[in-house]
């Protein structure tokens, strides 16, 4: 039911209405019995999971630990991983394993963009504004930063397998999502119209994996499709049937 929830557009942890009804089949040669239209307030959740996580103050946000985006360490193996929305050019920003300042504070290693890291290092320097998935890993201390815009493909795009259909970025939500024409088939997301970051979902359980399974598309018609990958390690998604 929860899951049912989101999928009709609404939103975790608030109150929203769904109209529902009971069909009732004995076979083909029967008319179906259909129940009165009865009213349900419904509030959905979100299975977030709680990583261990780093920070990533910087000059995108007036360089606070305690306010800042983190990257988290699925596995807890001090790899960590997240995607953040940097609005501005030319910004600059450093990890630390807590929302202080008073110690694990990772820069890189000499001048910004060596994508080495060392403590306390120099400020880490992204040019250009967009979508970034960061990658900080303390084993070998190293960091990565790649640029994201994402789509949706499969076979129940209008092109199929052939091409991204684009998706927009909604700064204020954290999310992506497009209003779209689908025919009965399937899609996944990825990213740079390249299968190198794709997501799928292996459960069908609204949770995102990496190189998961394609997610069916039951029914024709027009979707608003919502990508929500801004928390760390939880990345979800909605179908909704418009």
């Amino acid at each position: 039911l929860n899951n049912l929830a989101i999928q009709l557009g609404l939103a975790p942890g608030t109150p929203g209405v769904l109209d529902v009804r009971l069909k009732s089949d004995v076979n083909e040669n029967v008319e179906s019995l259909l129940s009165e239209v009865k009213q349900l307030t419904i509030t959905p959740y979100l299975e977030f999971v709680a990583y261990p996580s780093l920070y990533v103050p910087g000059s995108y946000q007036g360089w606070a630990p305690d306010q800042a985006k983190t990257v988290v360490s699925v596995n807890d193996d001090n790899s960590y991983e997240g995607f953040i929305f940097f609005g501005d050019p030319d910004v600059e920003f450093k990890f630390t394993d807590a929302p202080n300042w008073d110690n694990g504070i990772y820069g890189d290693e000499s001048g910004g963009s060596t994508g080495n890291l060392a403590t306390p290092g120099d400020n880490i320097k992204i040019a250009e504004p967009g979508y970034y998935r960061m990658r900080a890993n303390l084993n070998d201390l190293t960091w990565t930063a790649d640029k994201t815009s994402w789509g949706l493909i499969g076979s129940a795009t209008p092109d199929e397998w052939n091409s991204d259909q684009d998706m927009d970025y909604n700064a204020e939500t954290e999310t992506w999502s497009i209003t779209i024409d689908l025919i009965v088939g399937e899609i996944k997301f990825r990213a740079n119209d390249d299968w190198g970051i794709n997501f799928g979902d292996n459960d069908t359980d609204l949770s995102l994996e990496y190189d998961g399974a394609n997610i069916p598309v039951a029914e024709d018609g027009n979707y608003t499709i919502s990508l929500n990958i801004s928390v760390g390690g939880n990345y979800t998604y909605s179908v909704r049937k418009n």
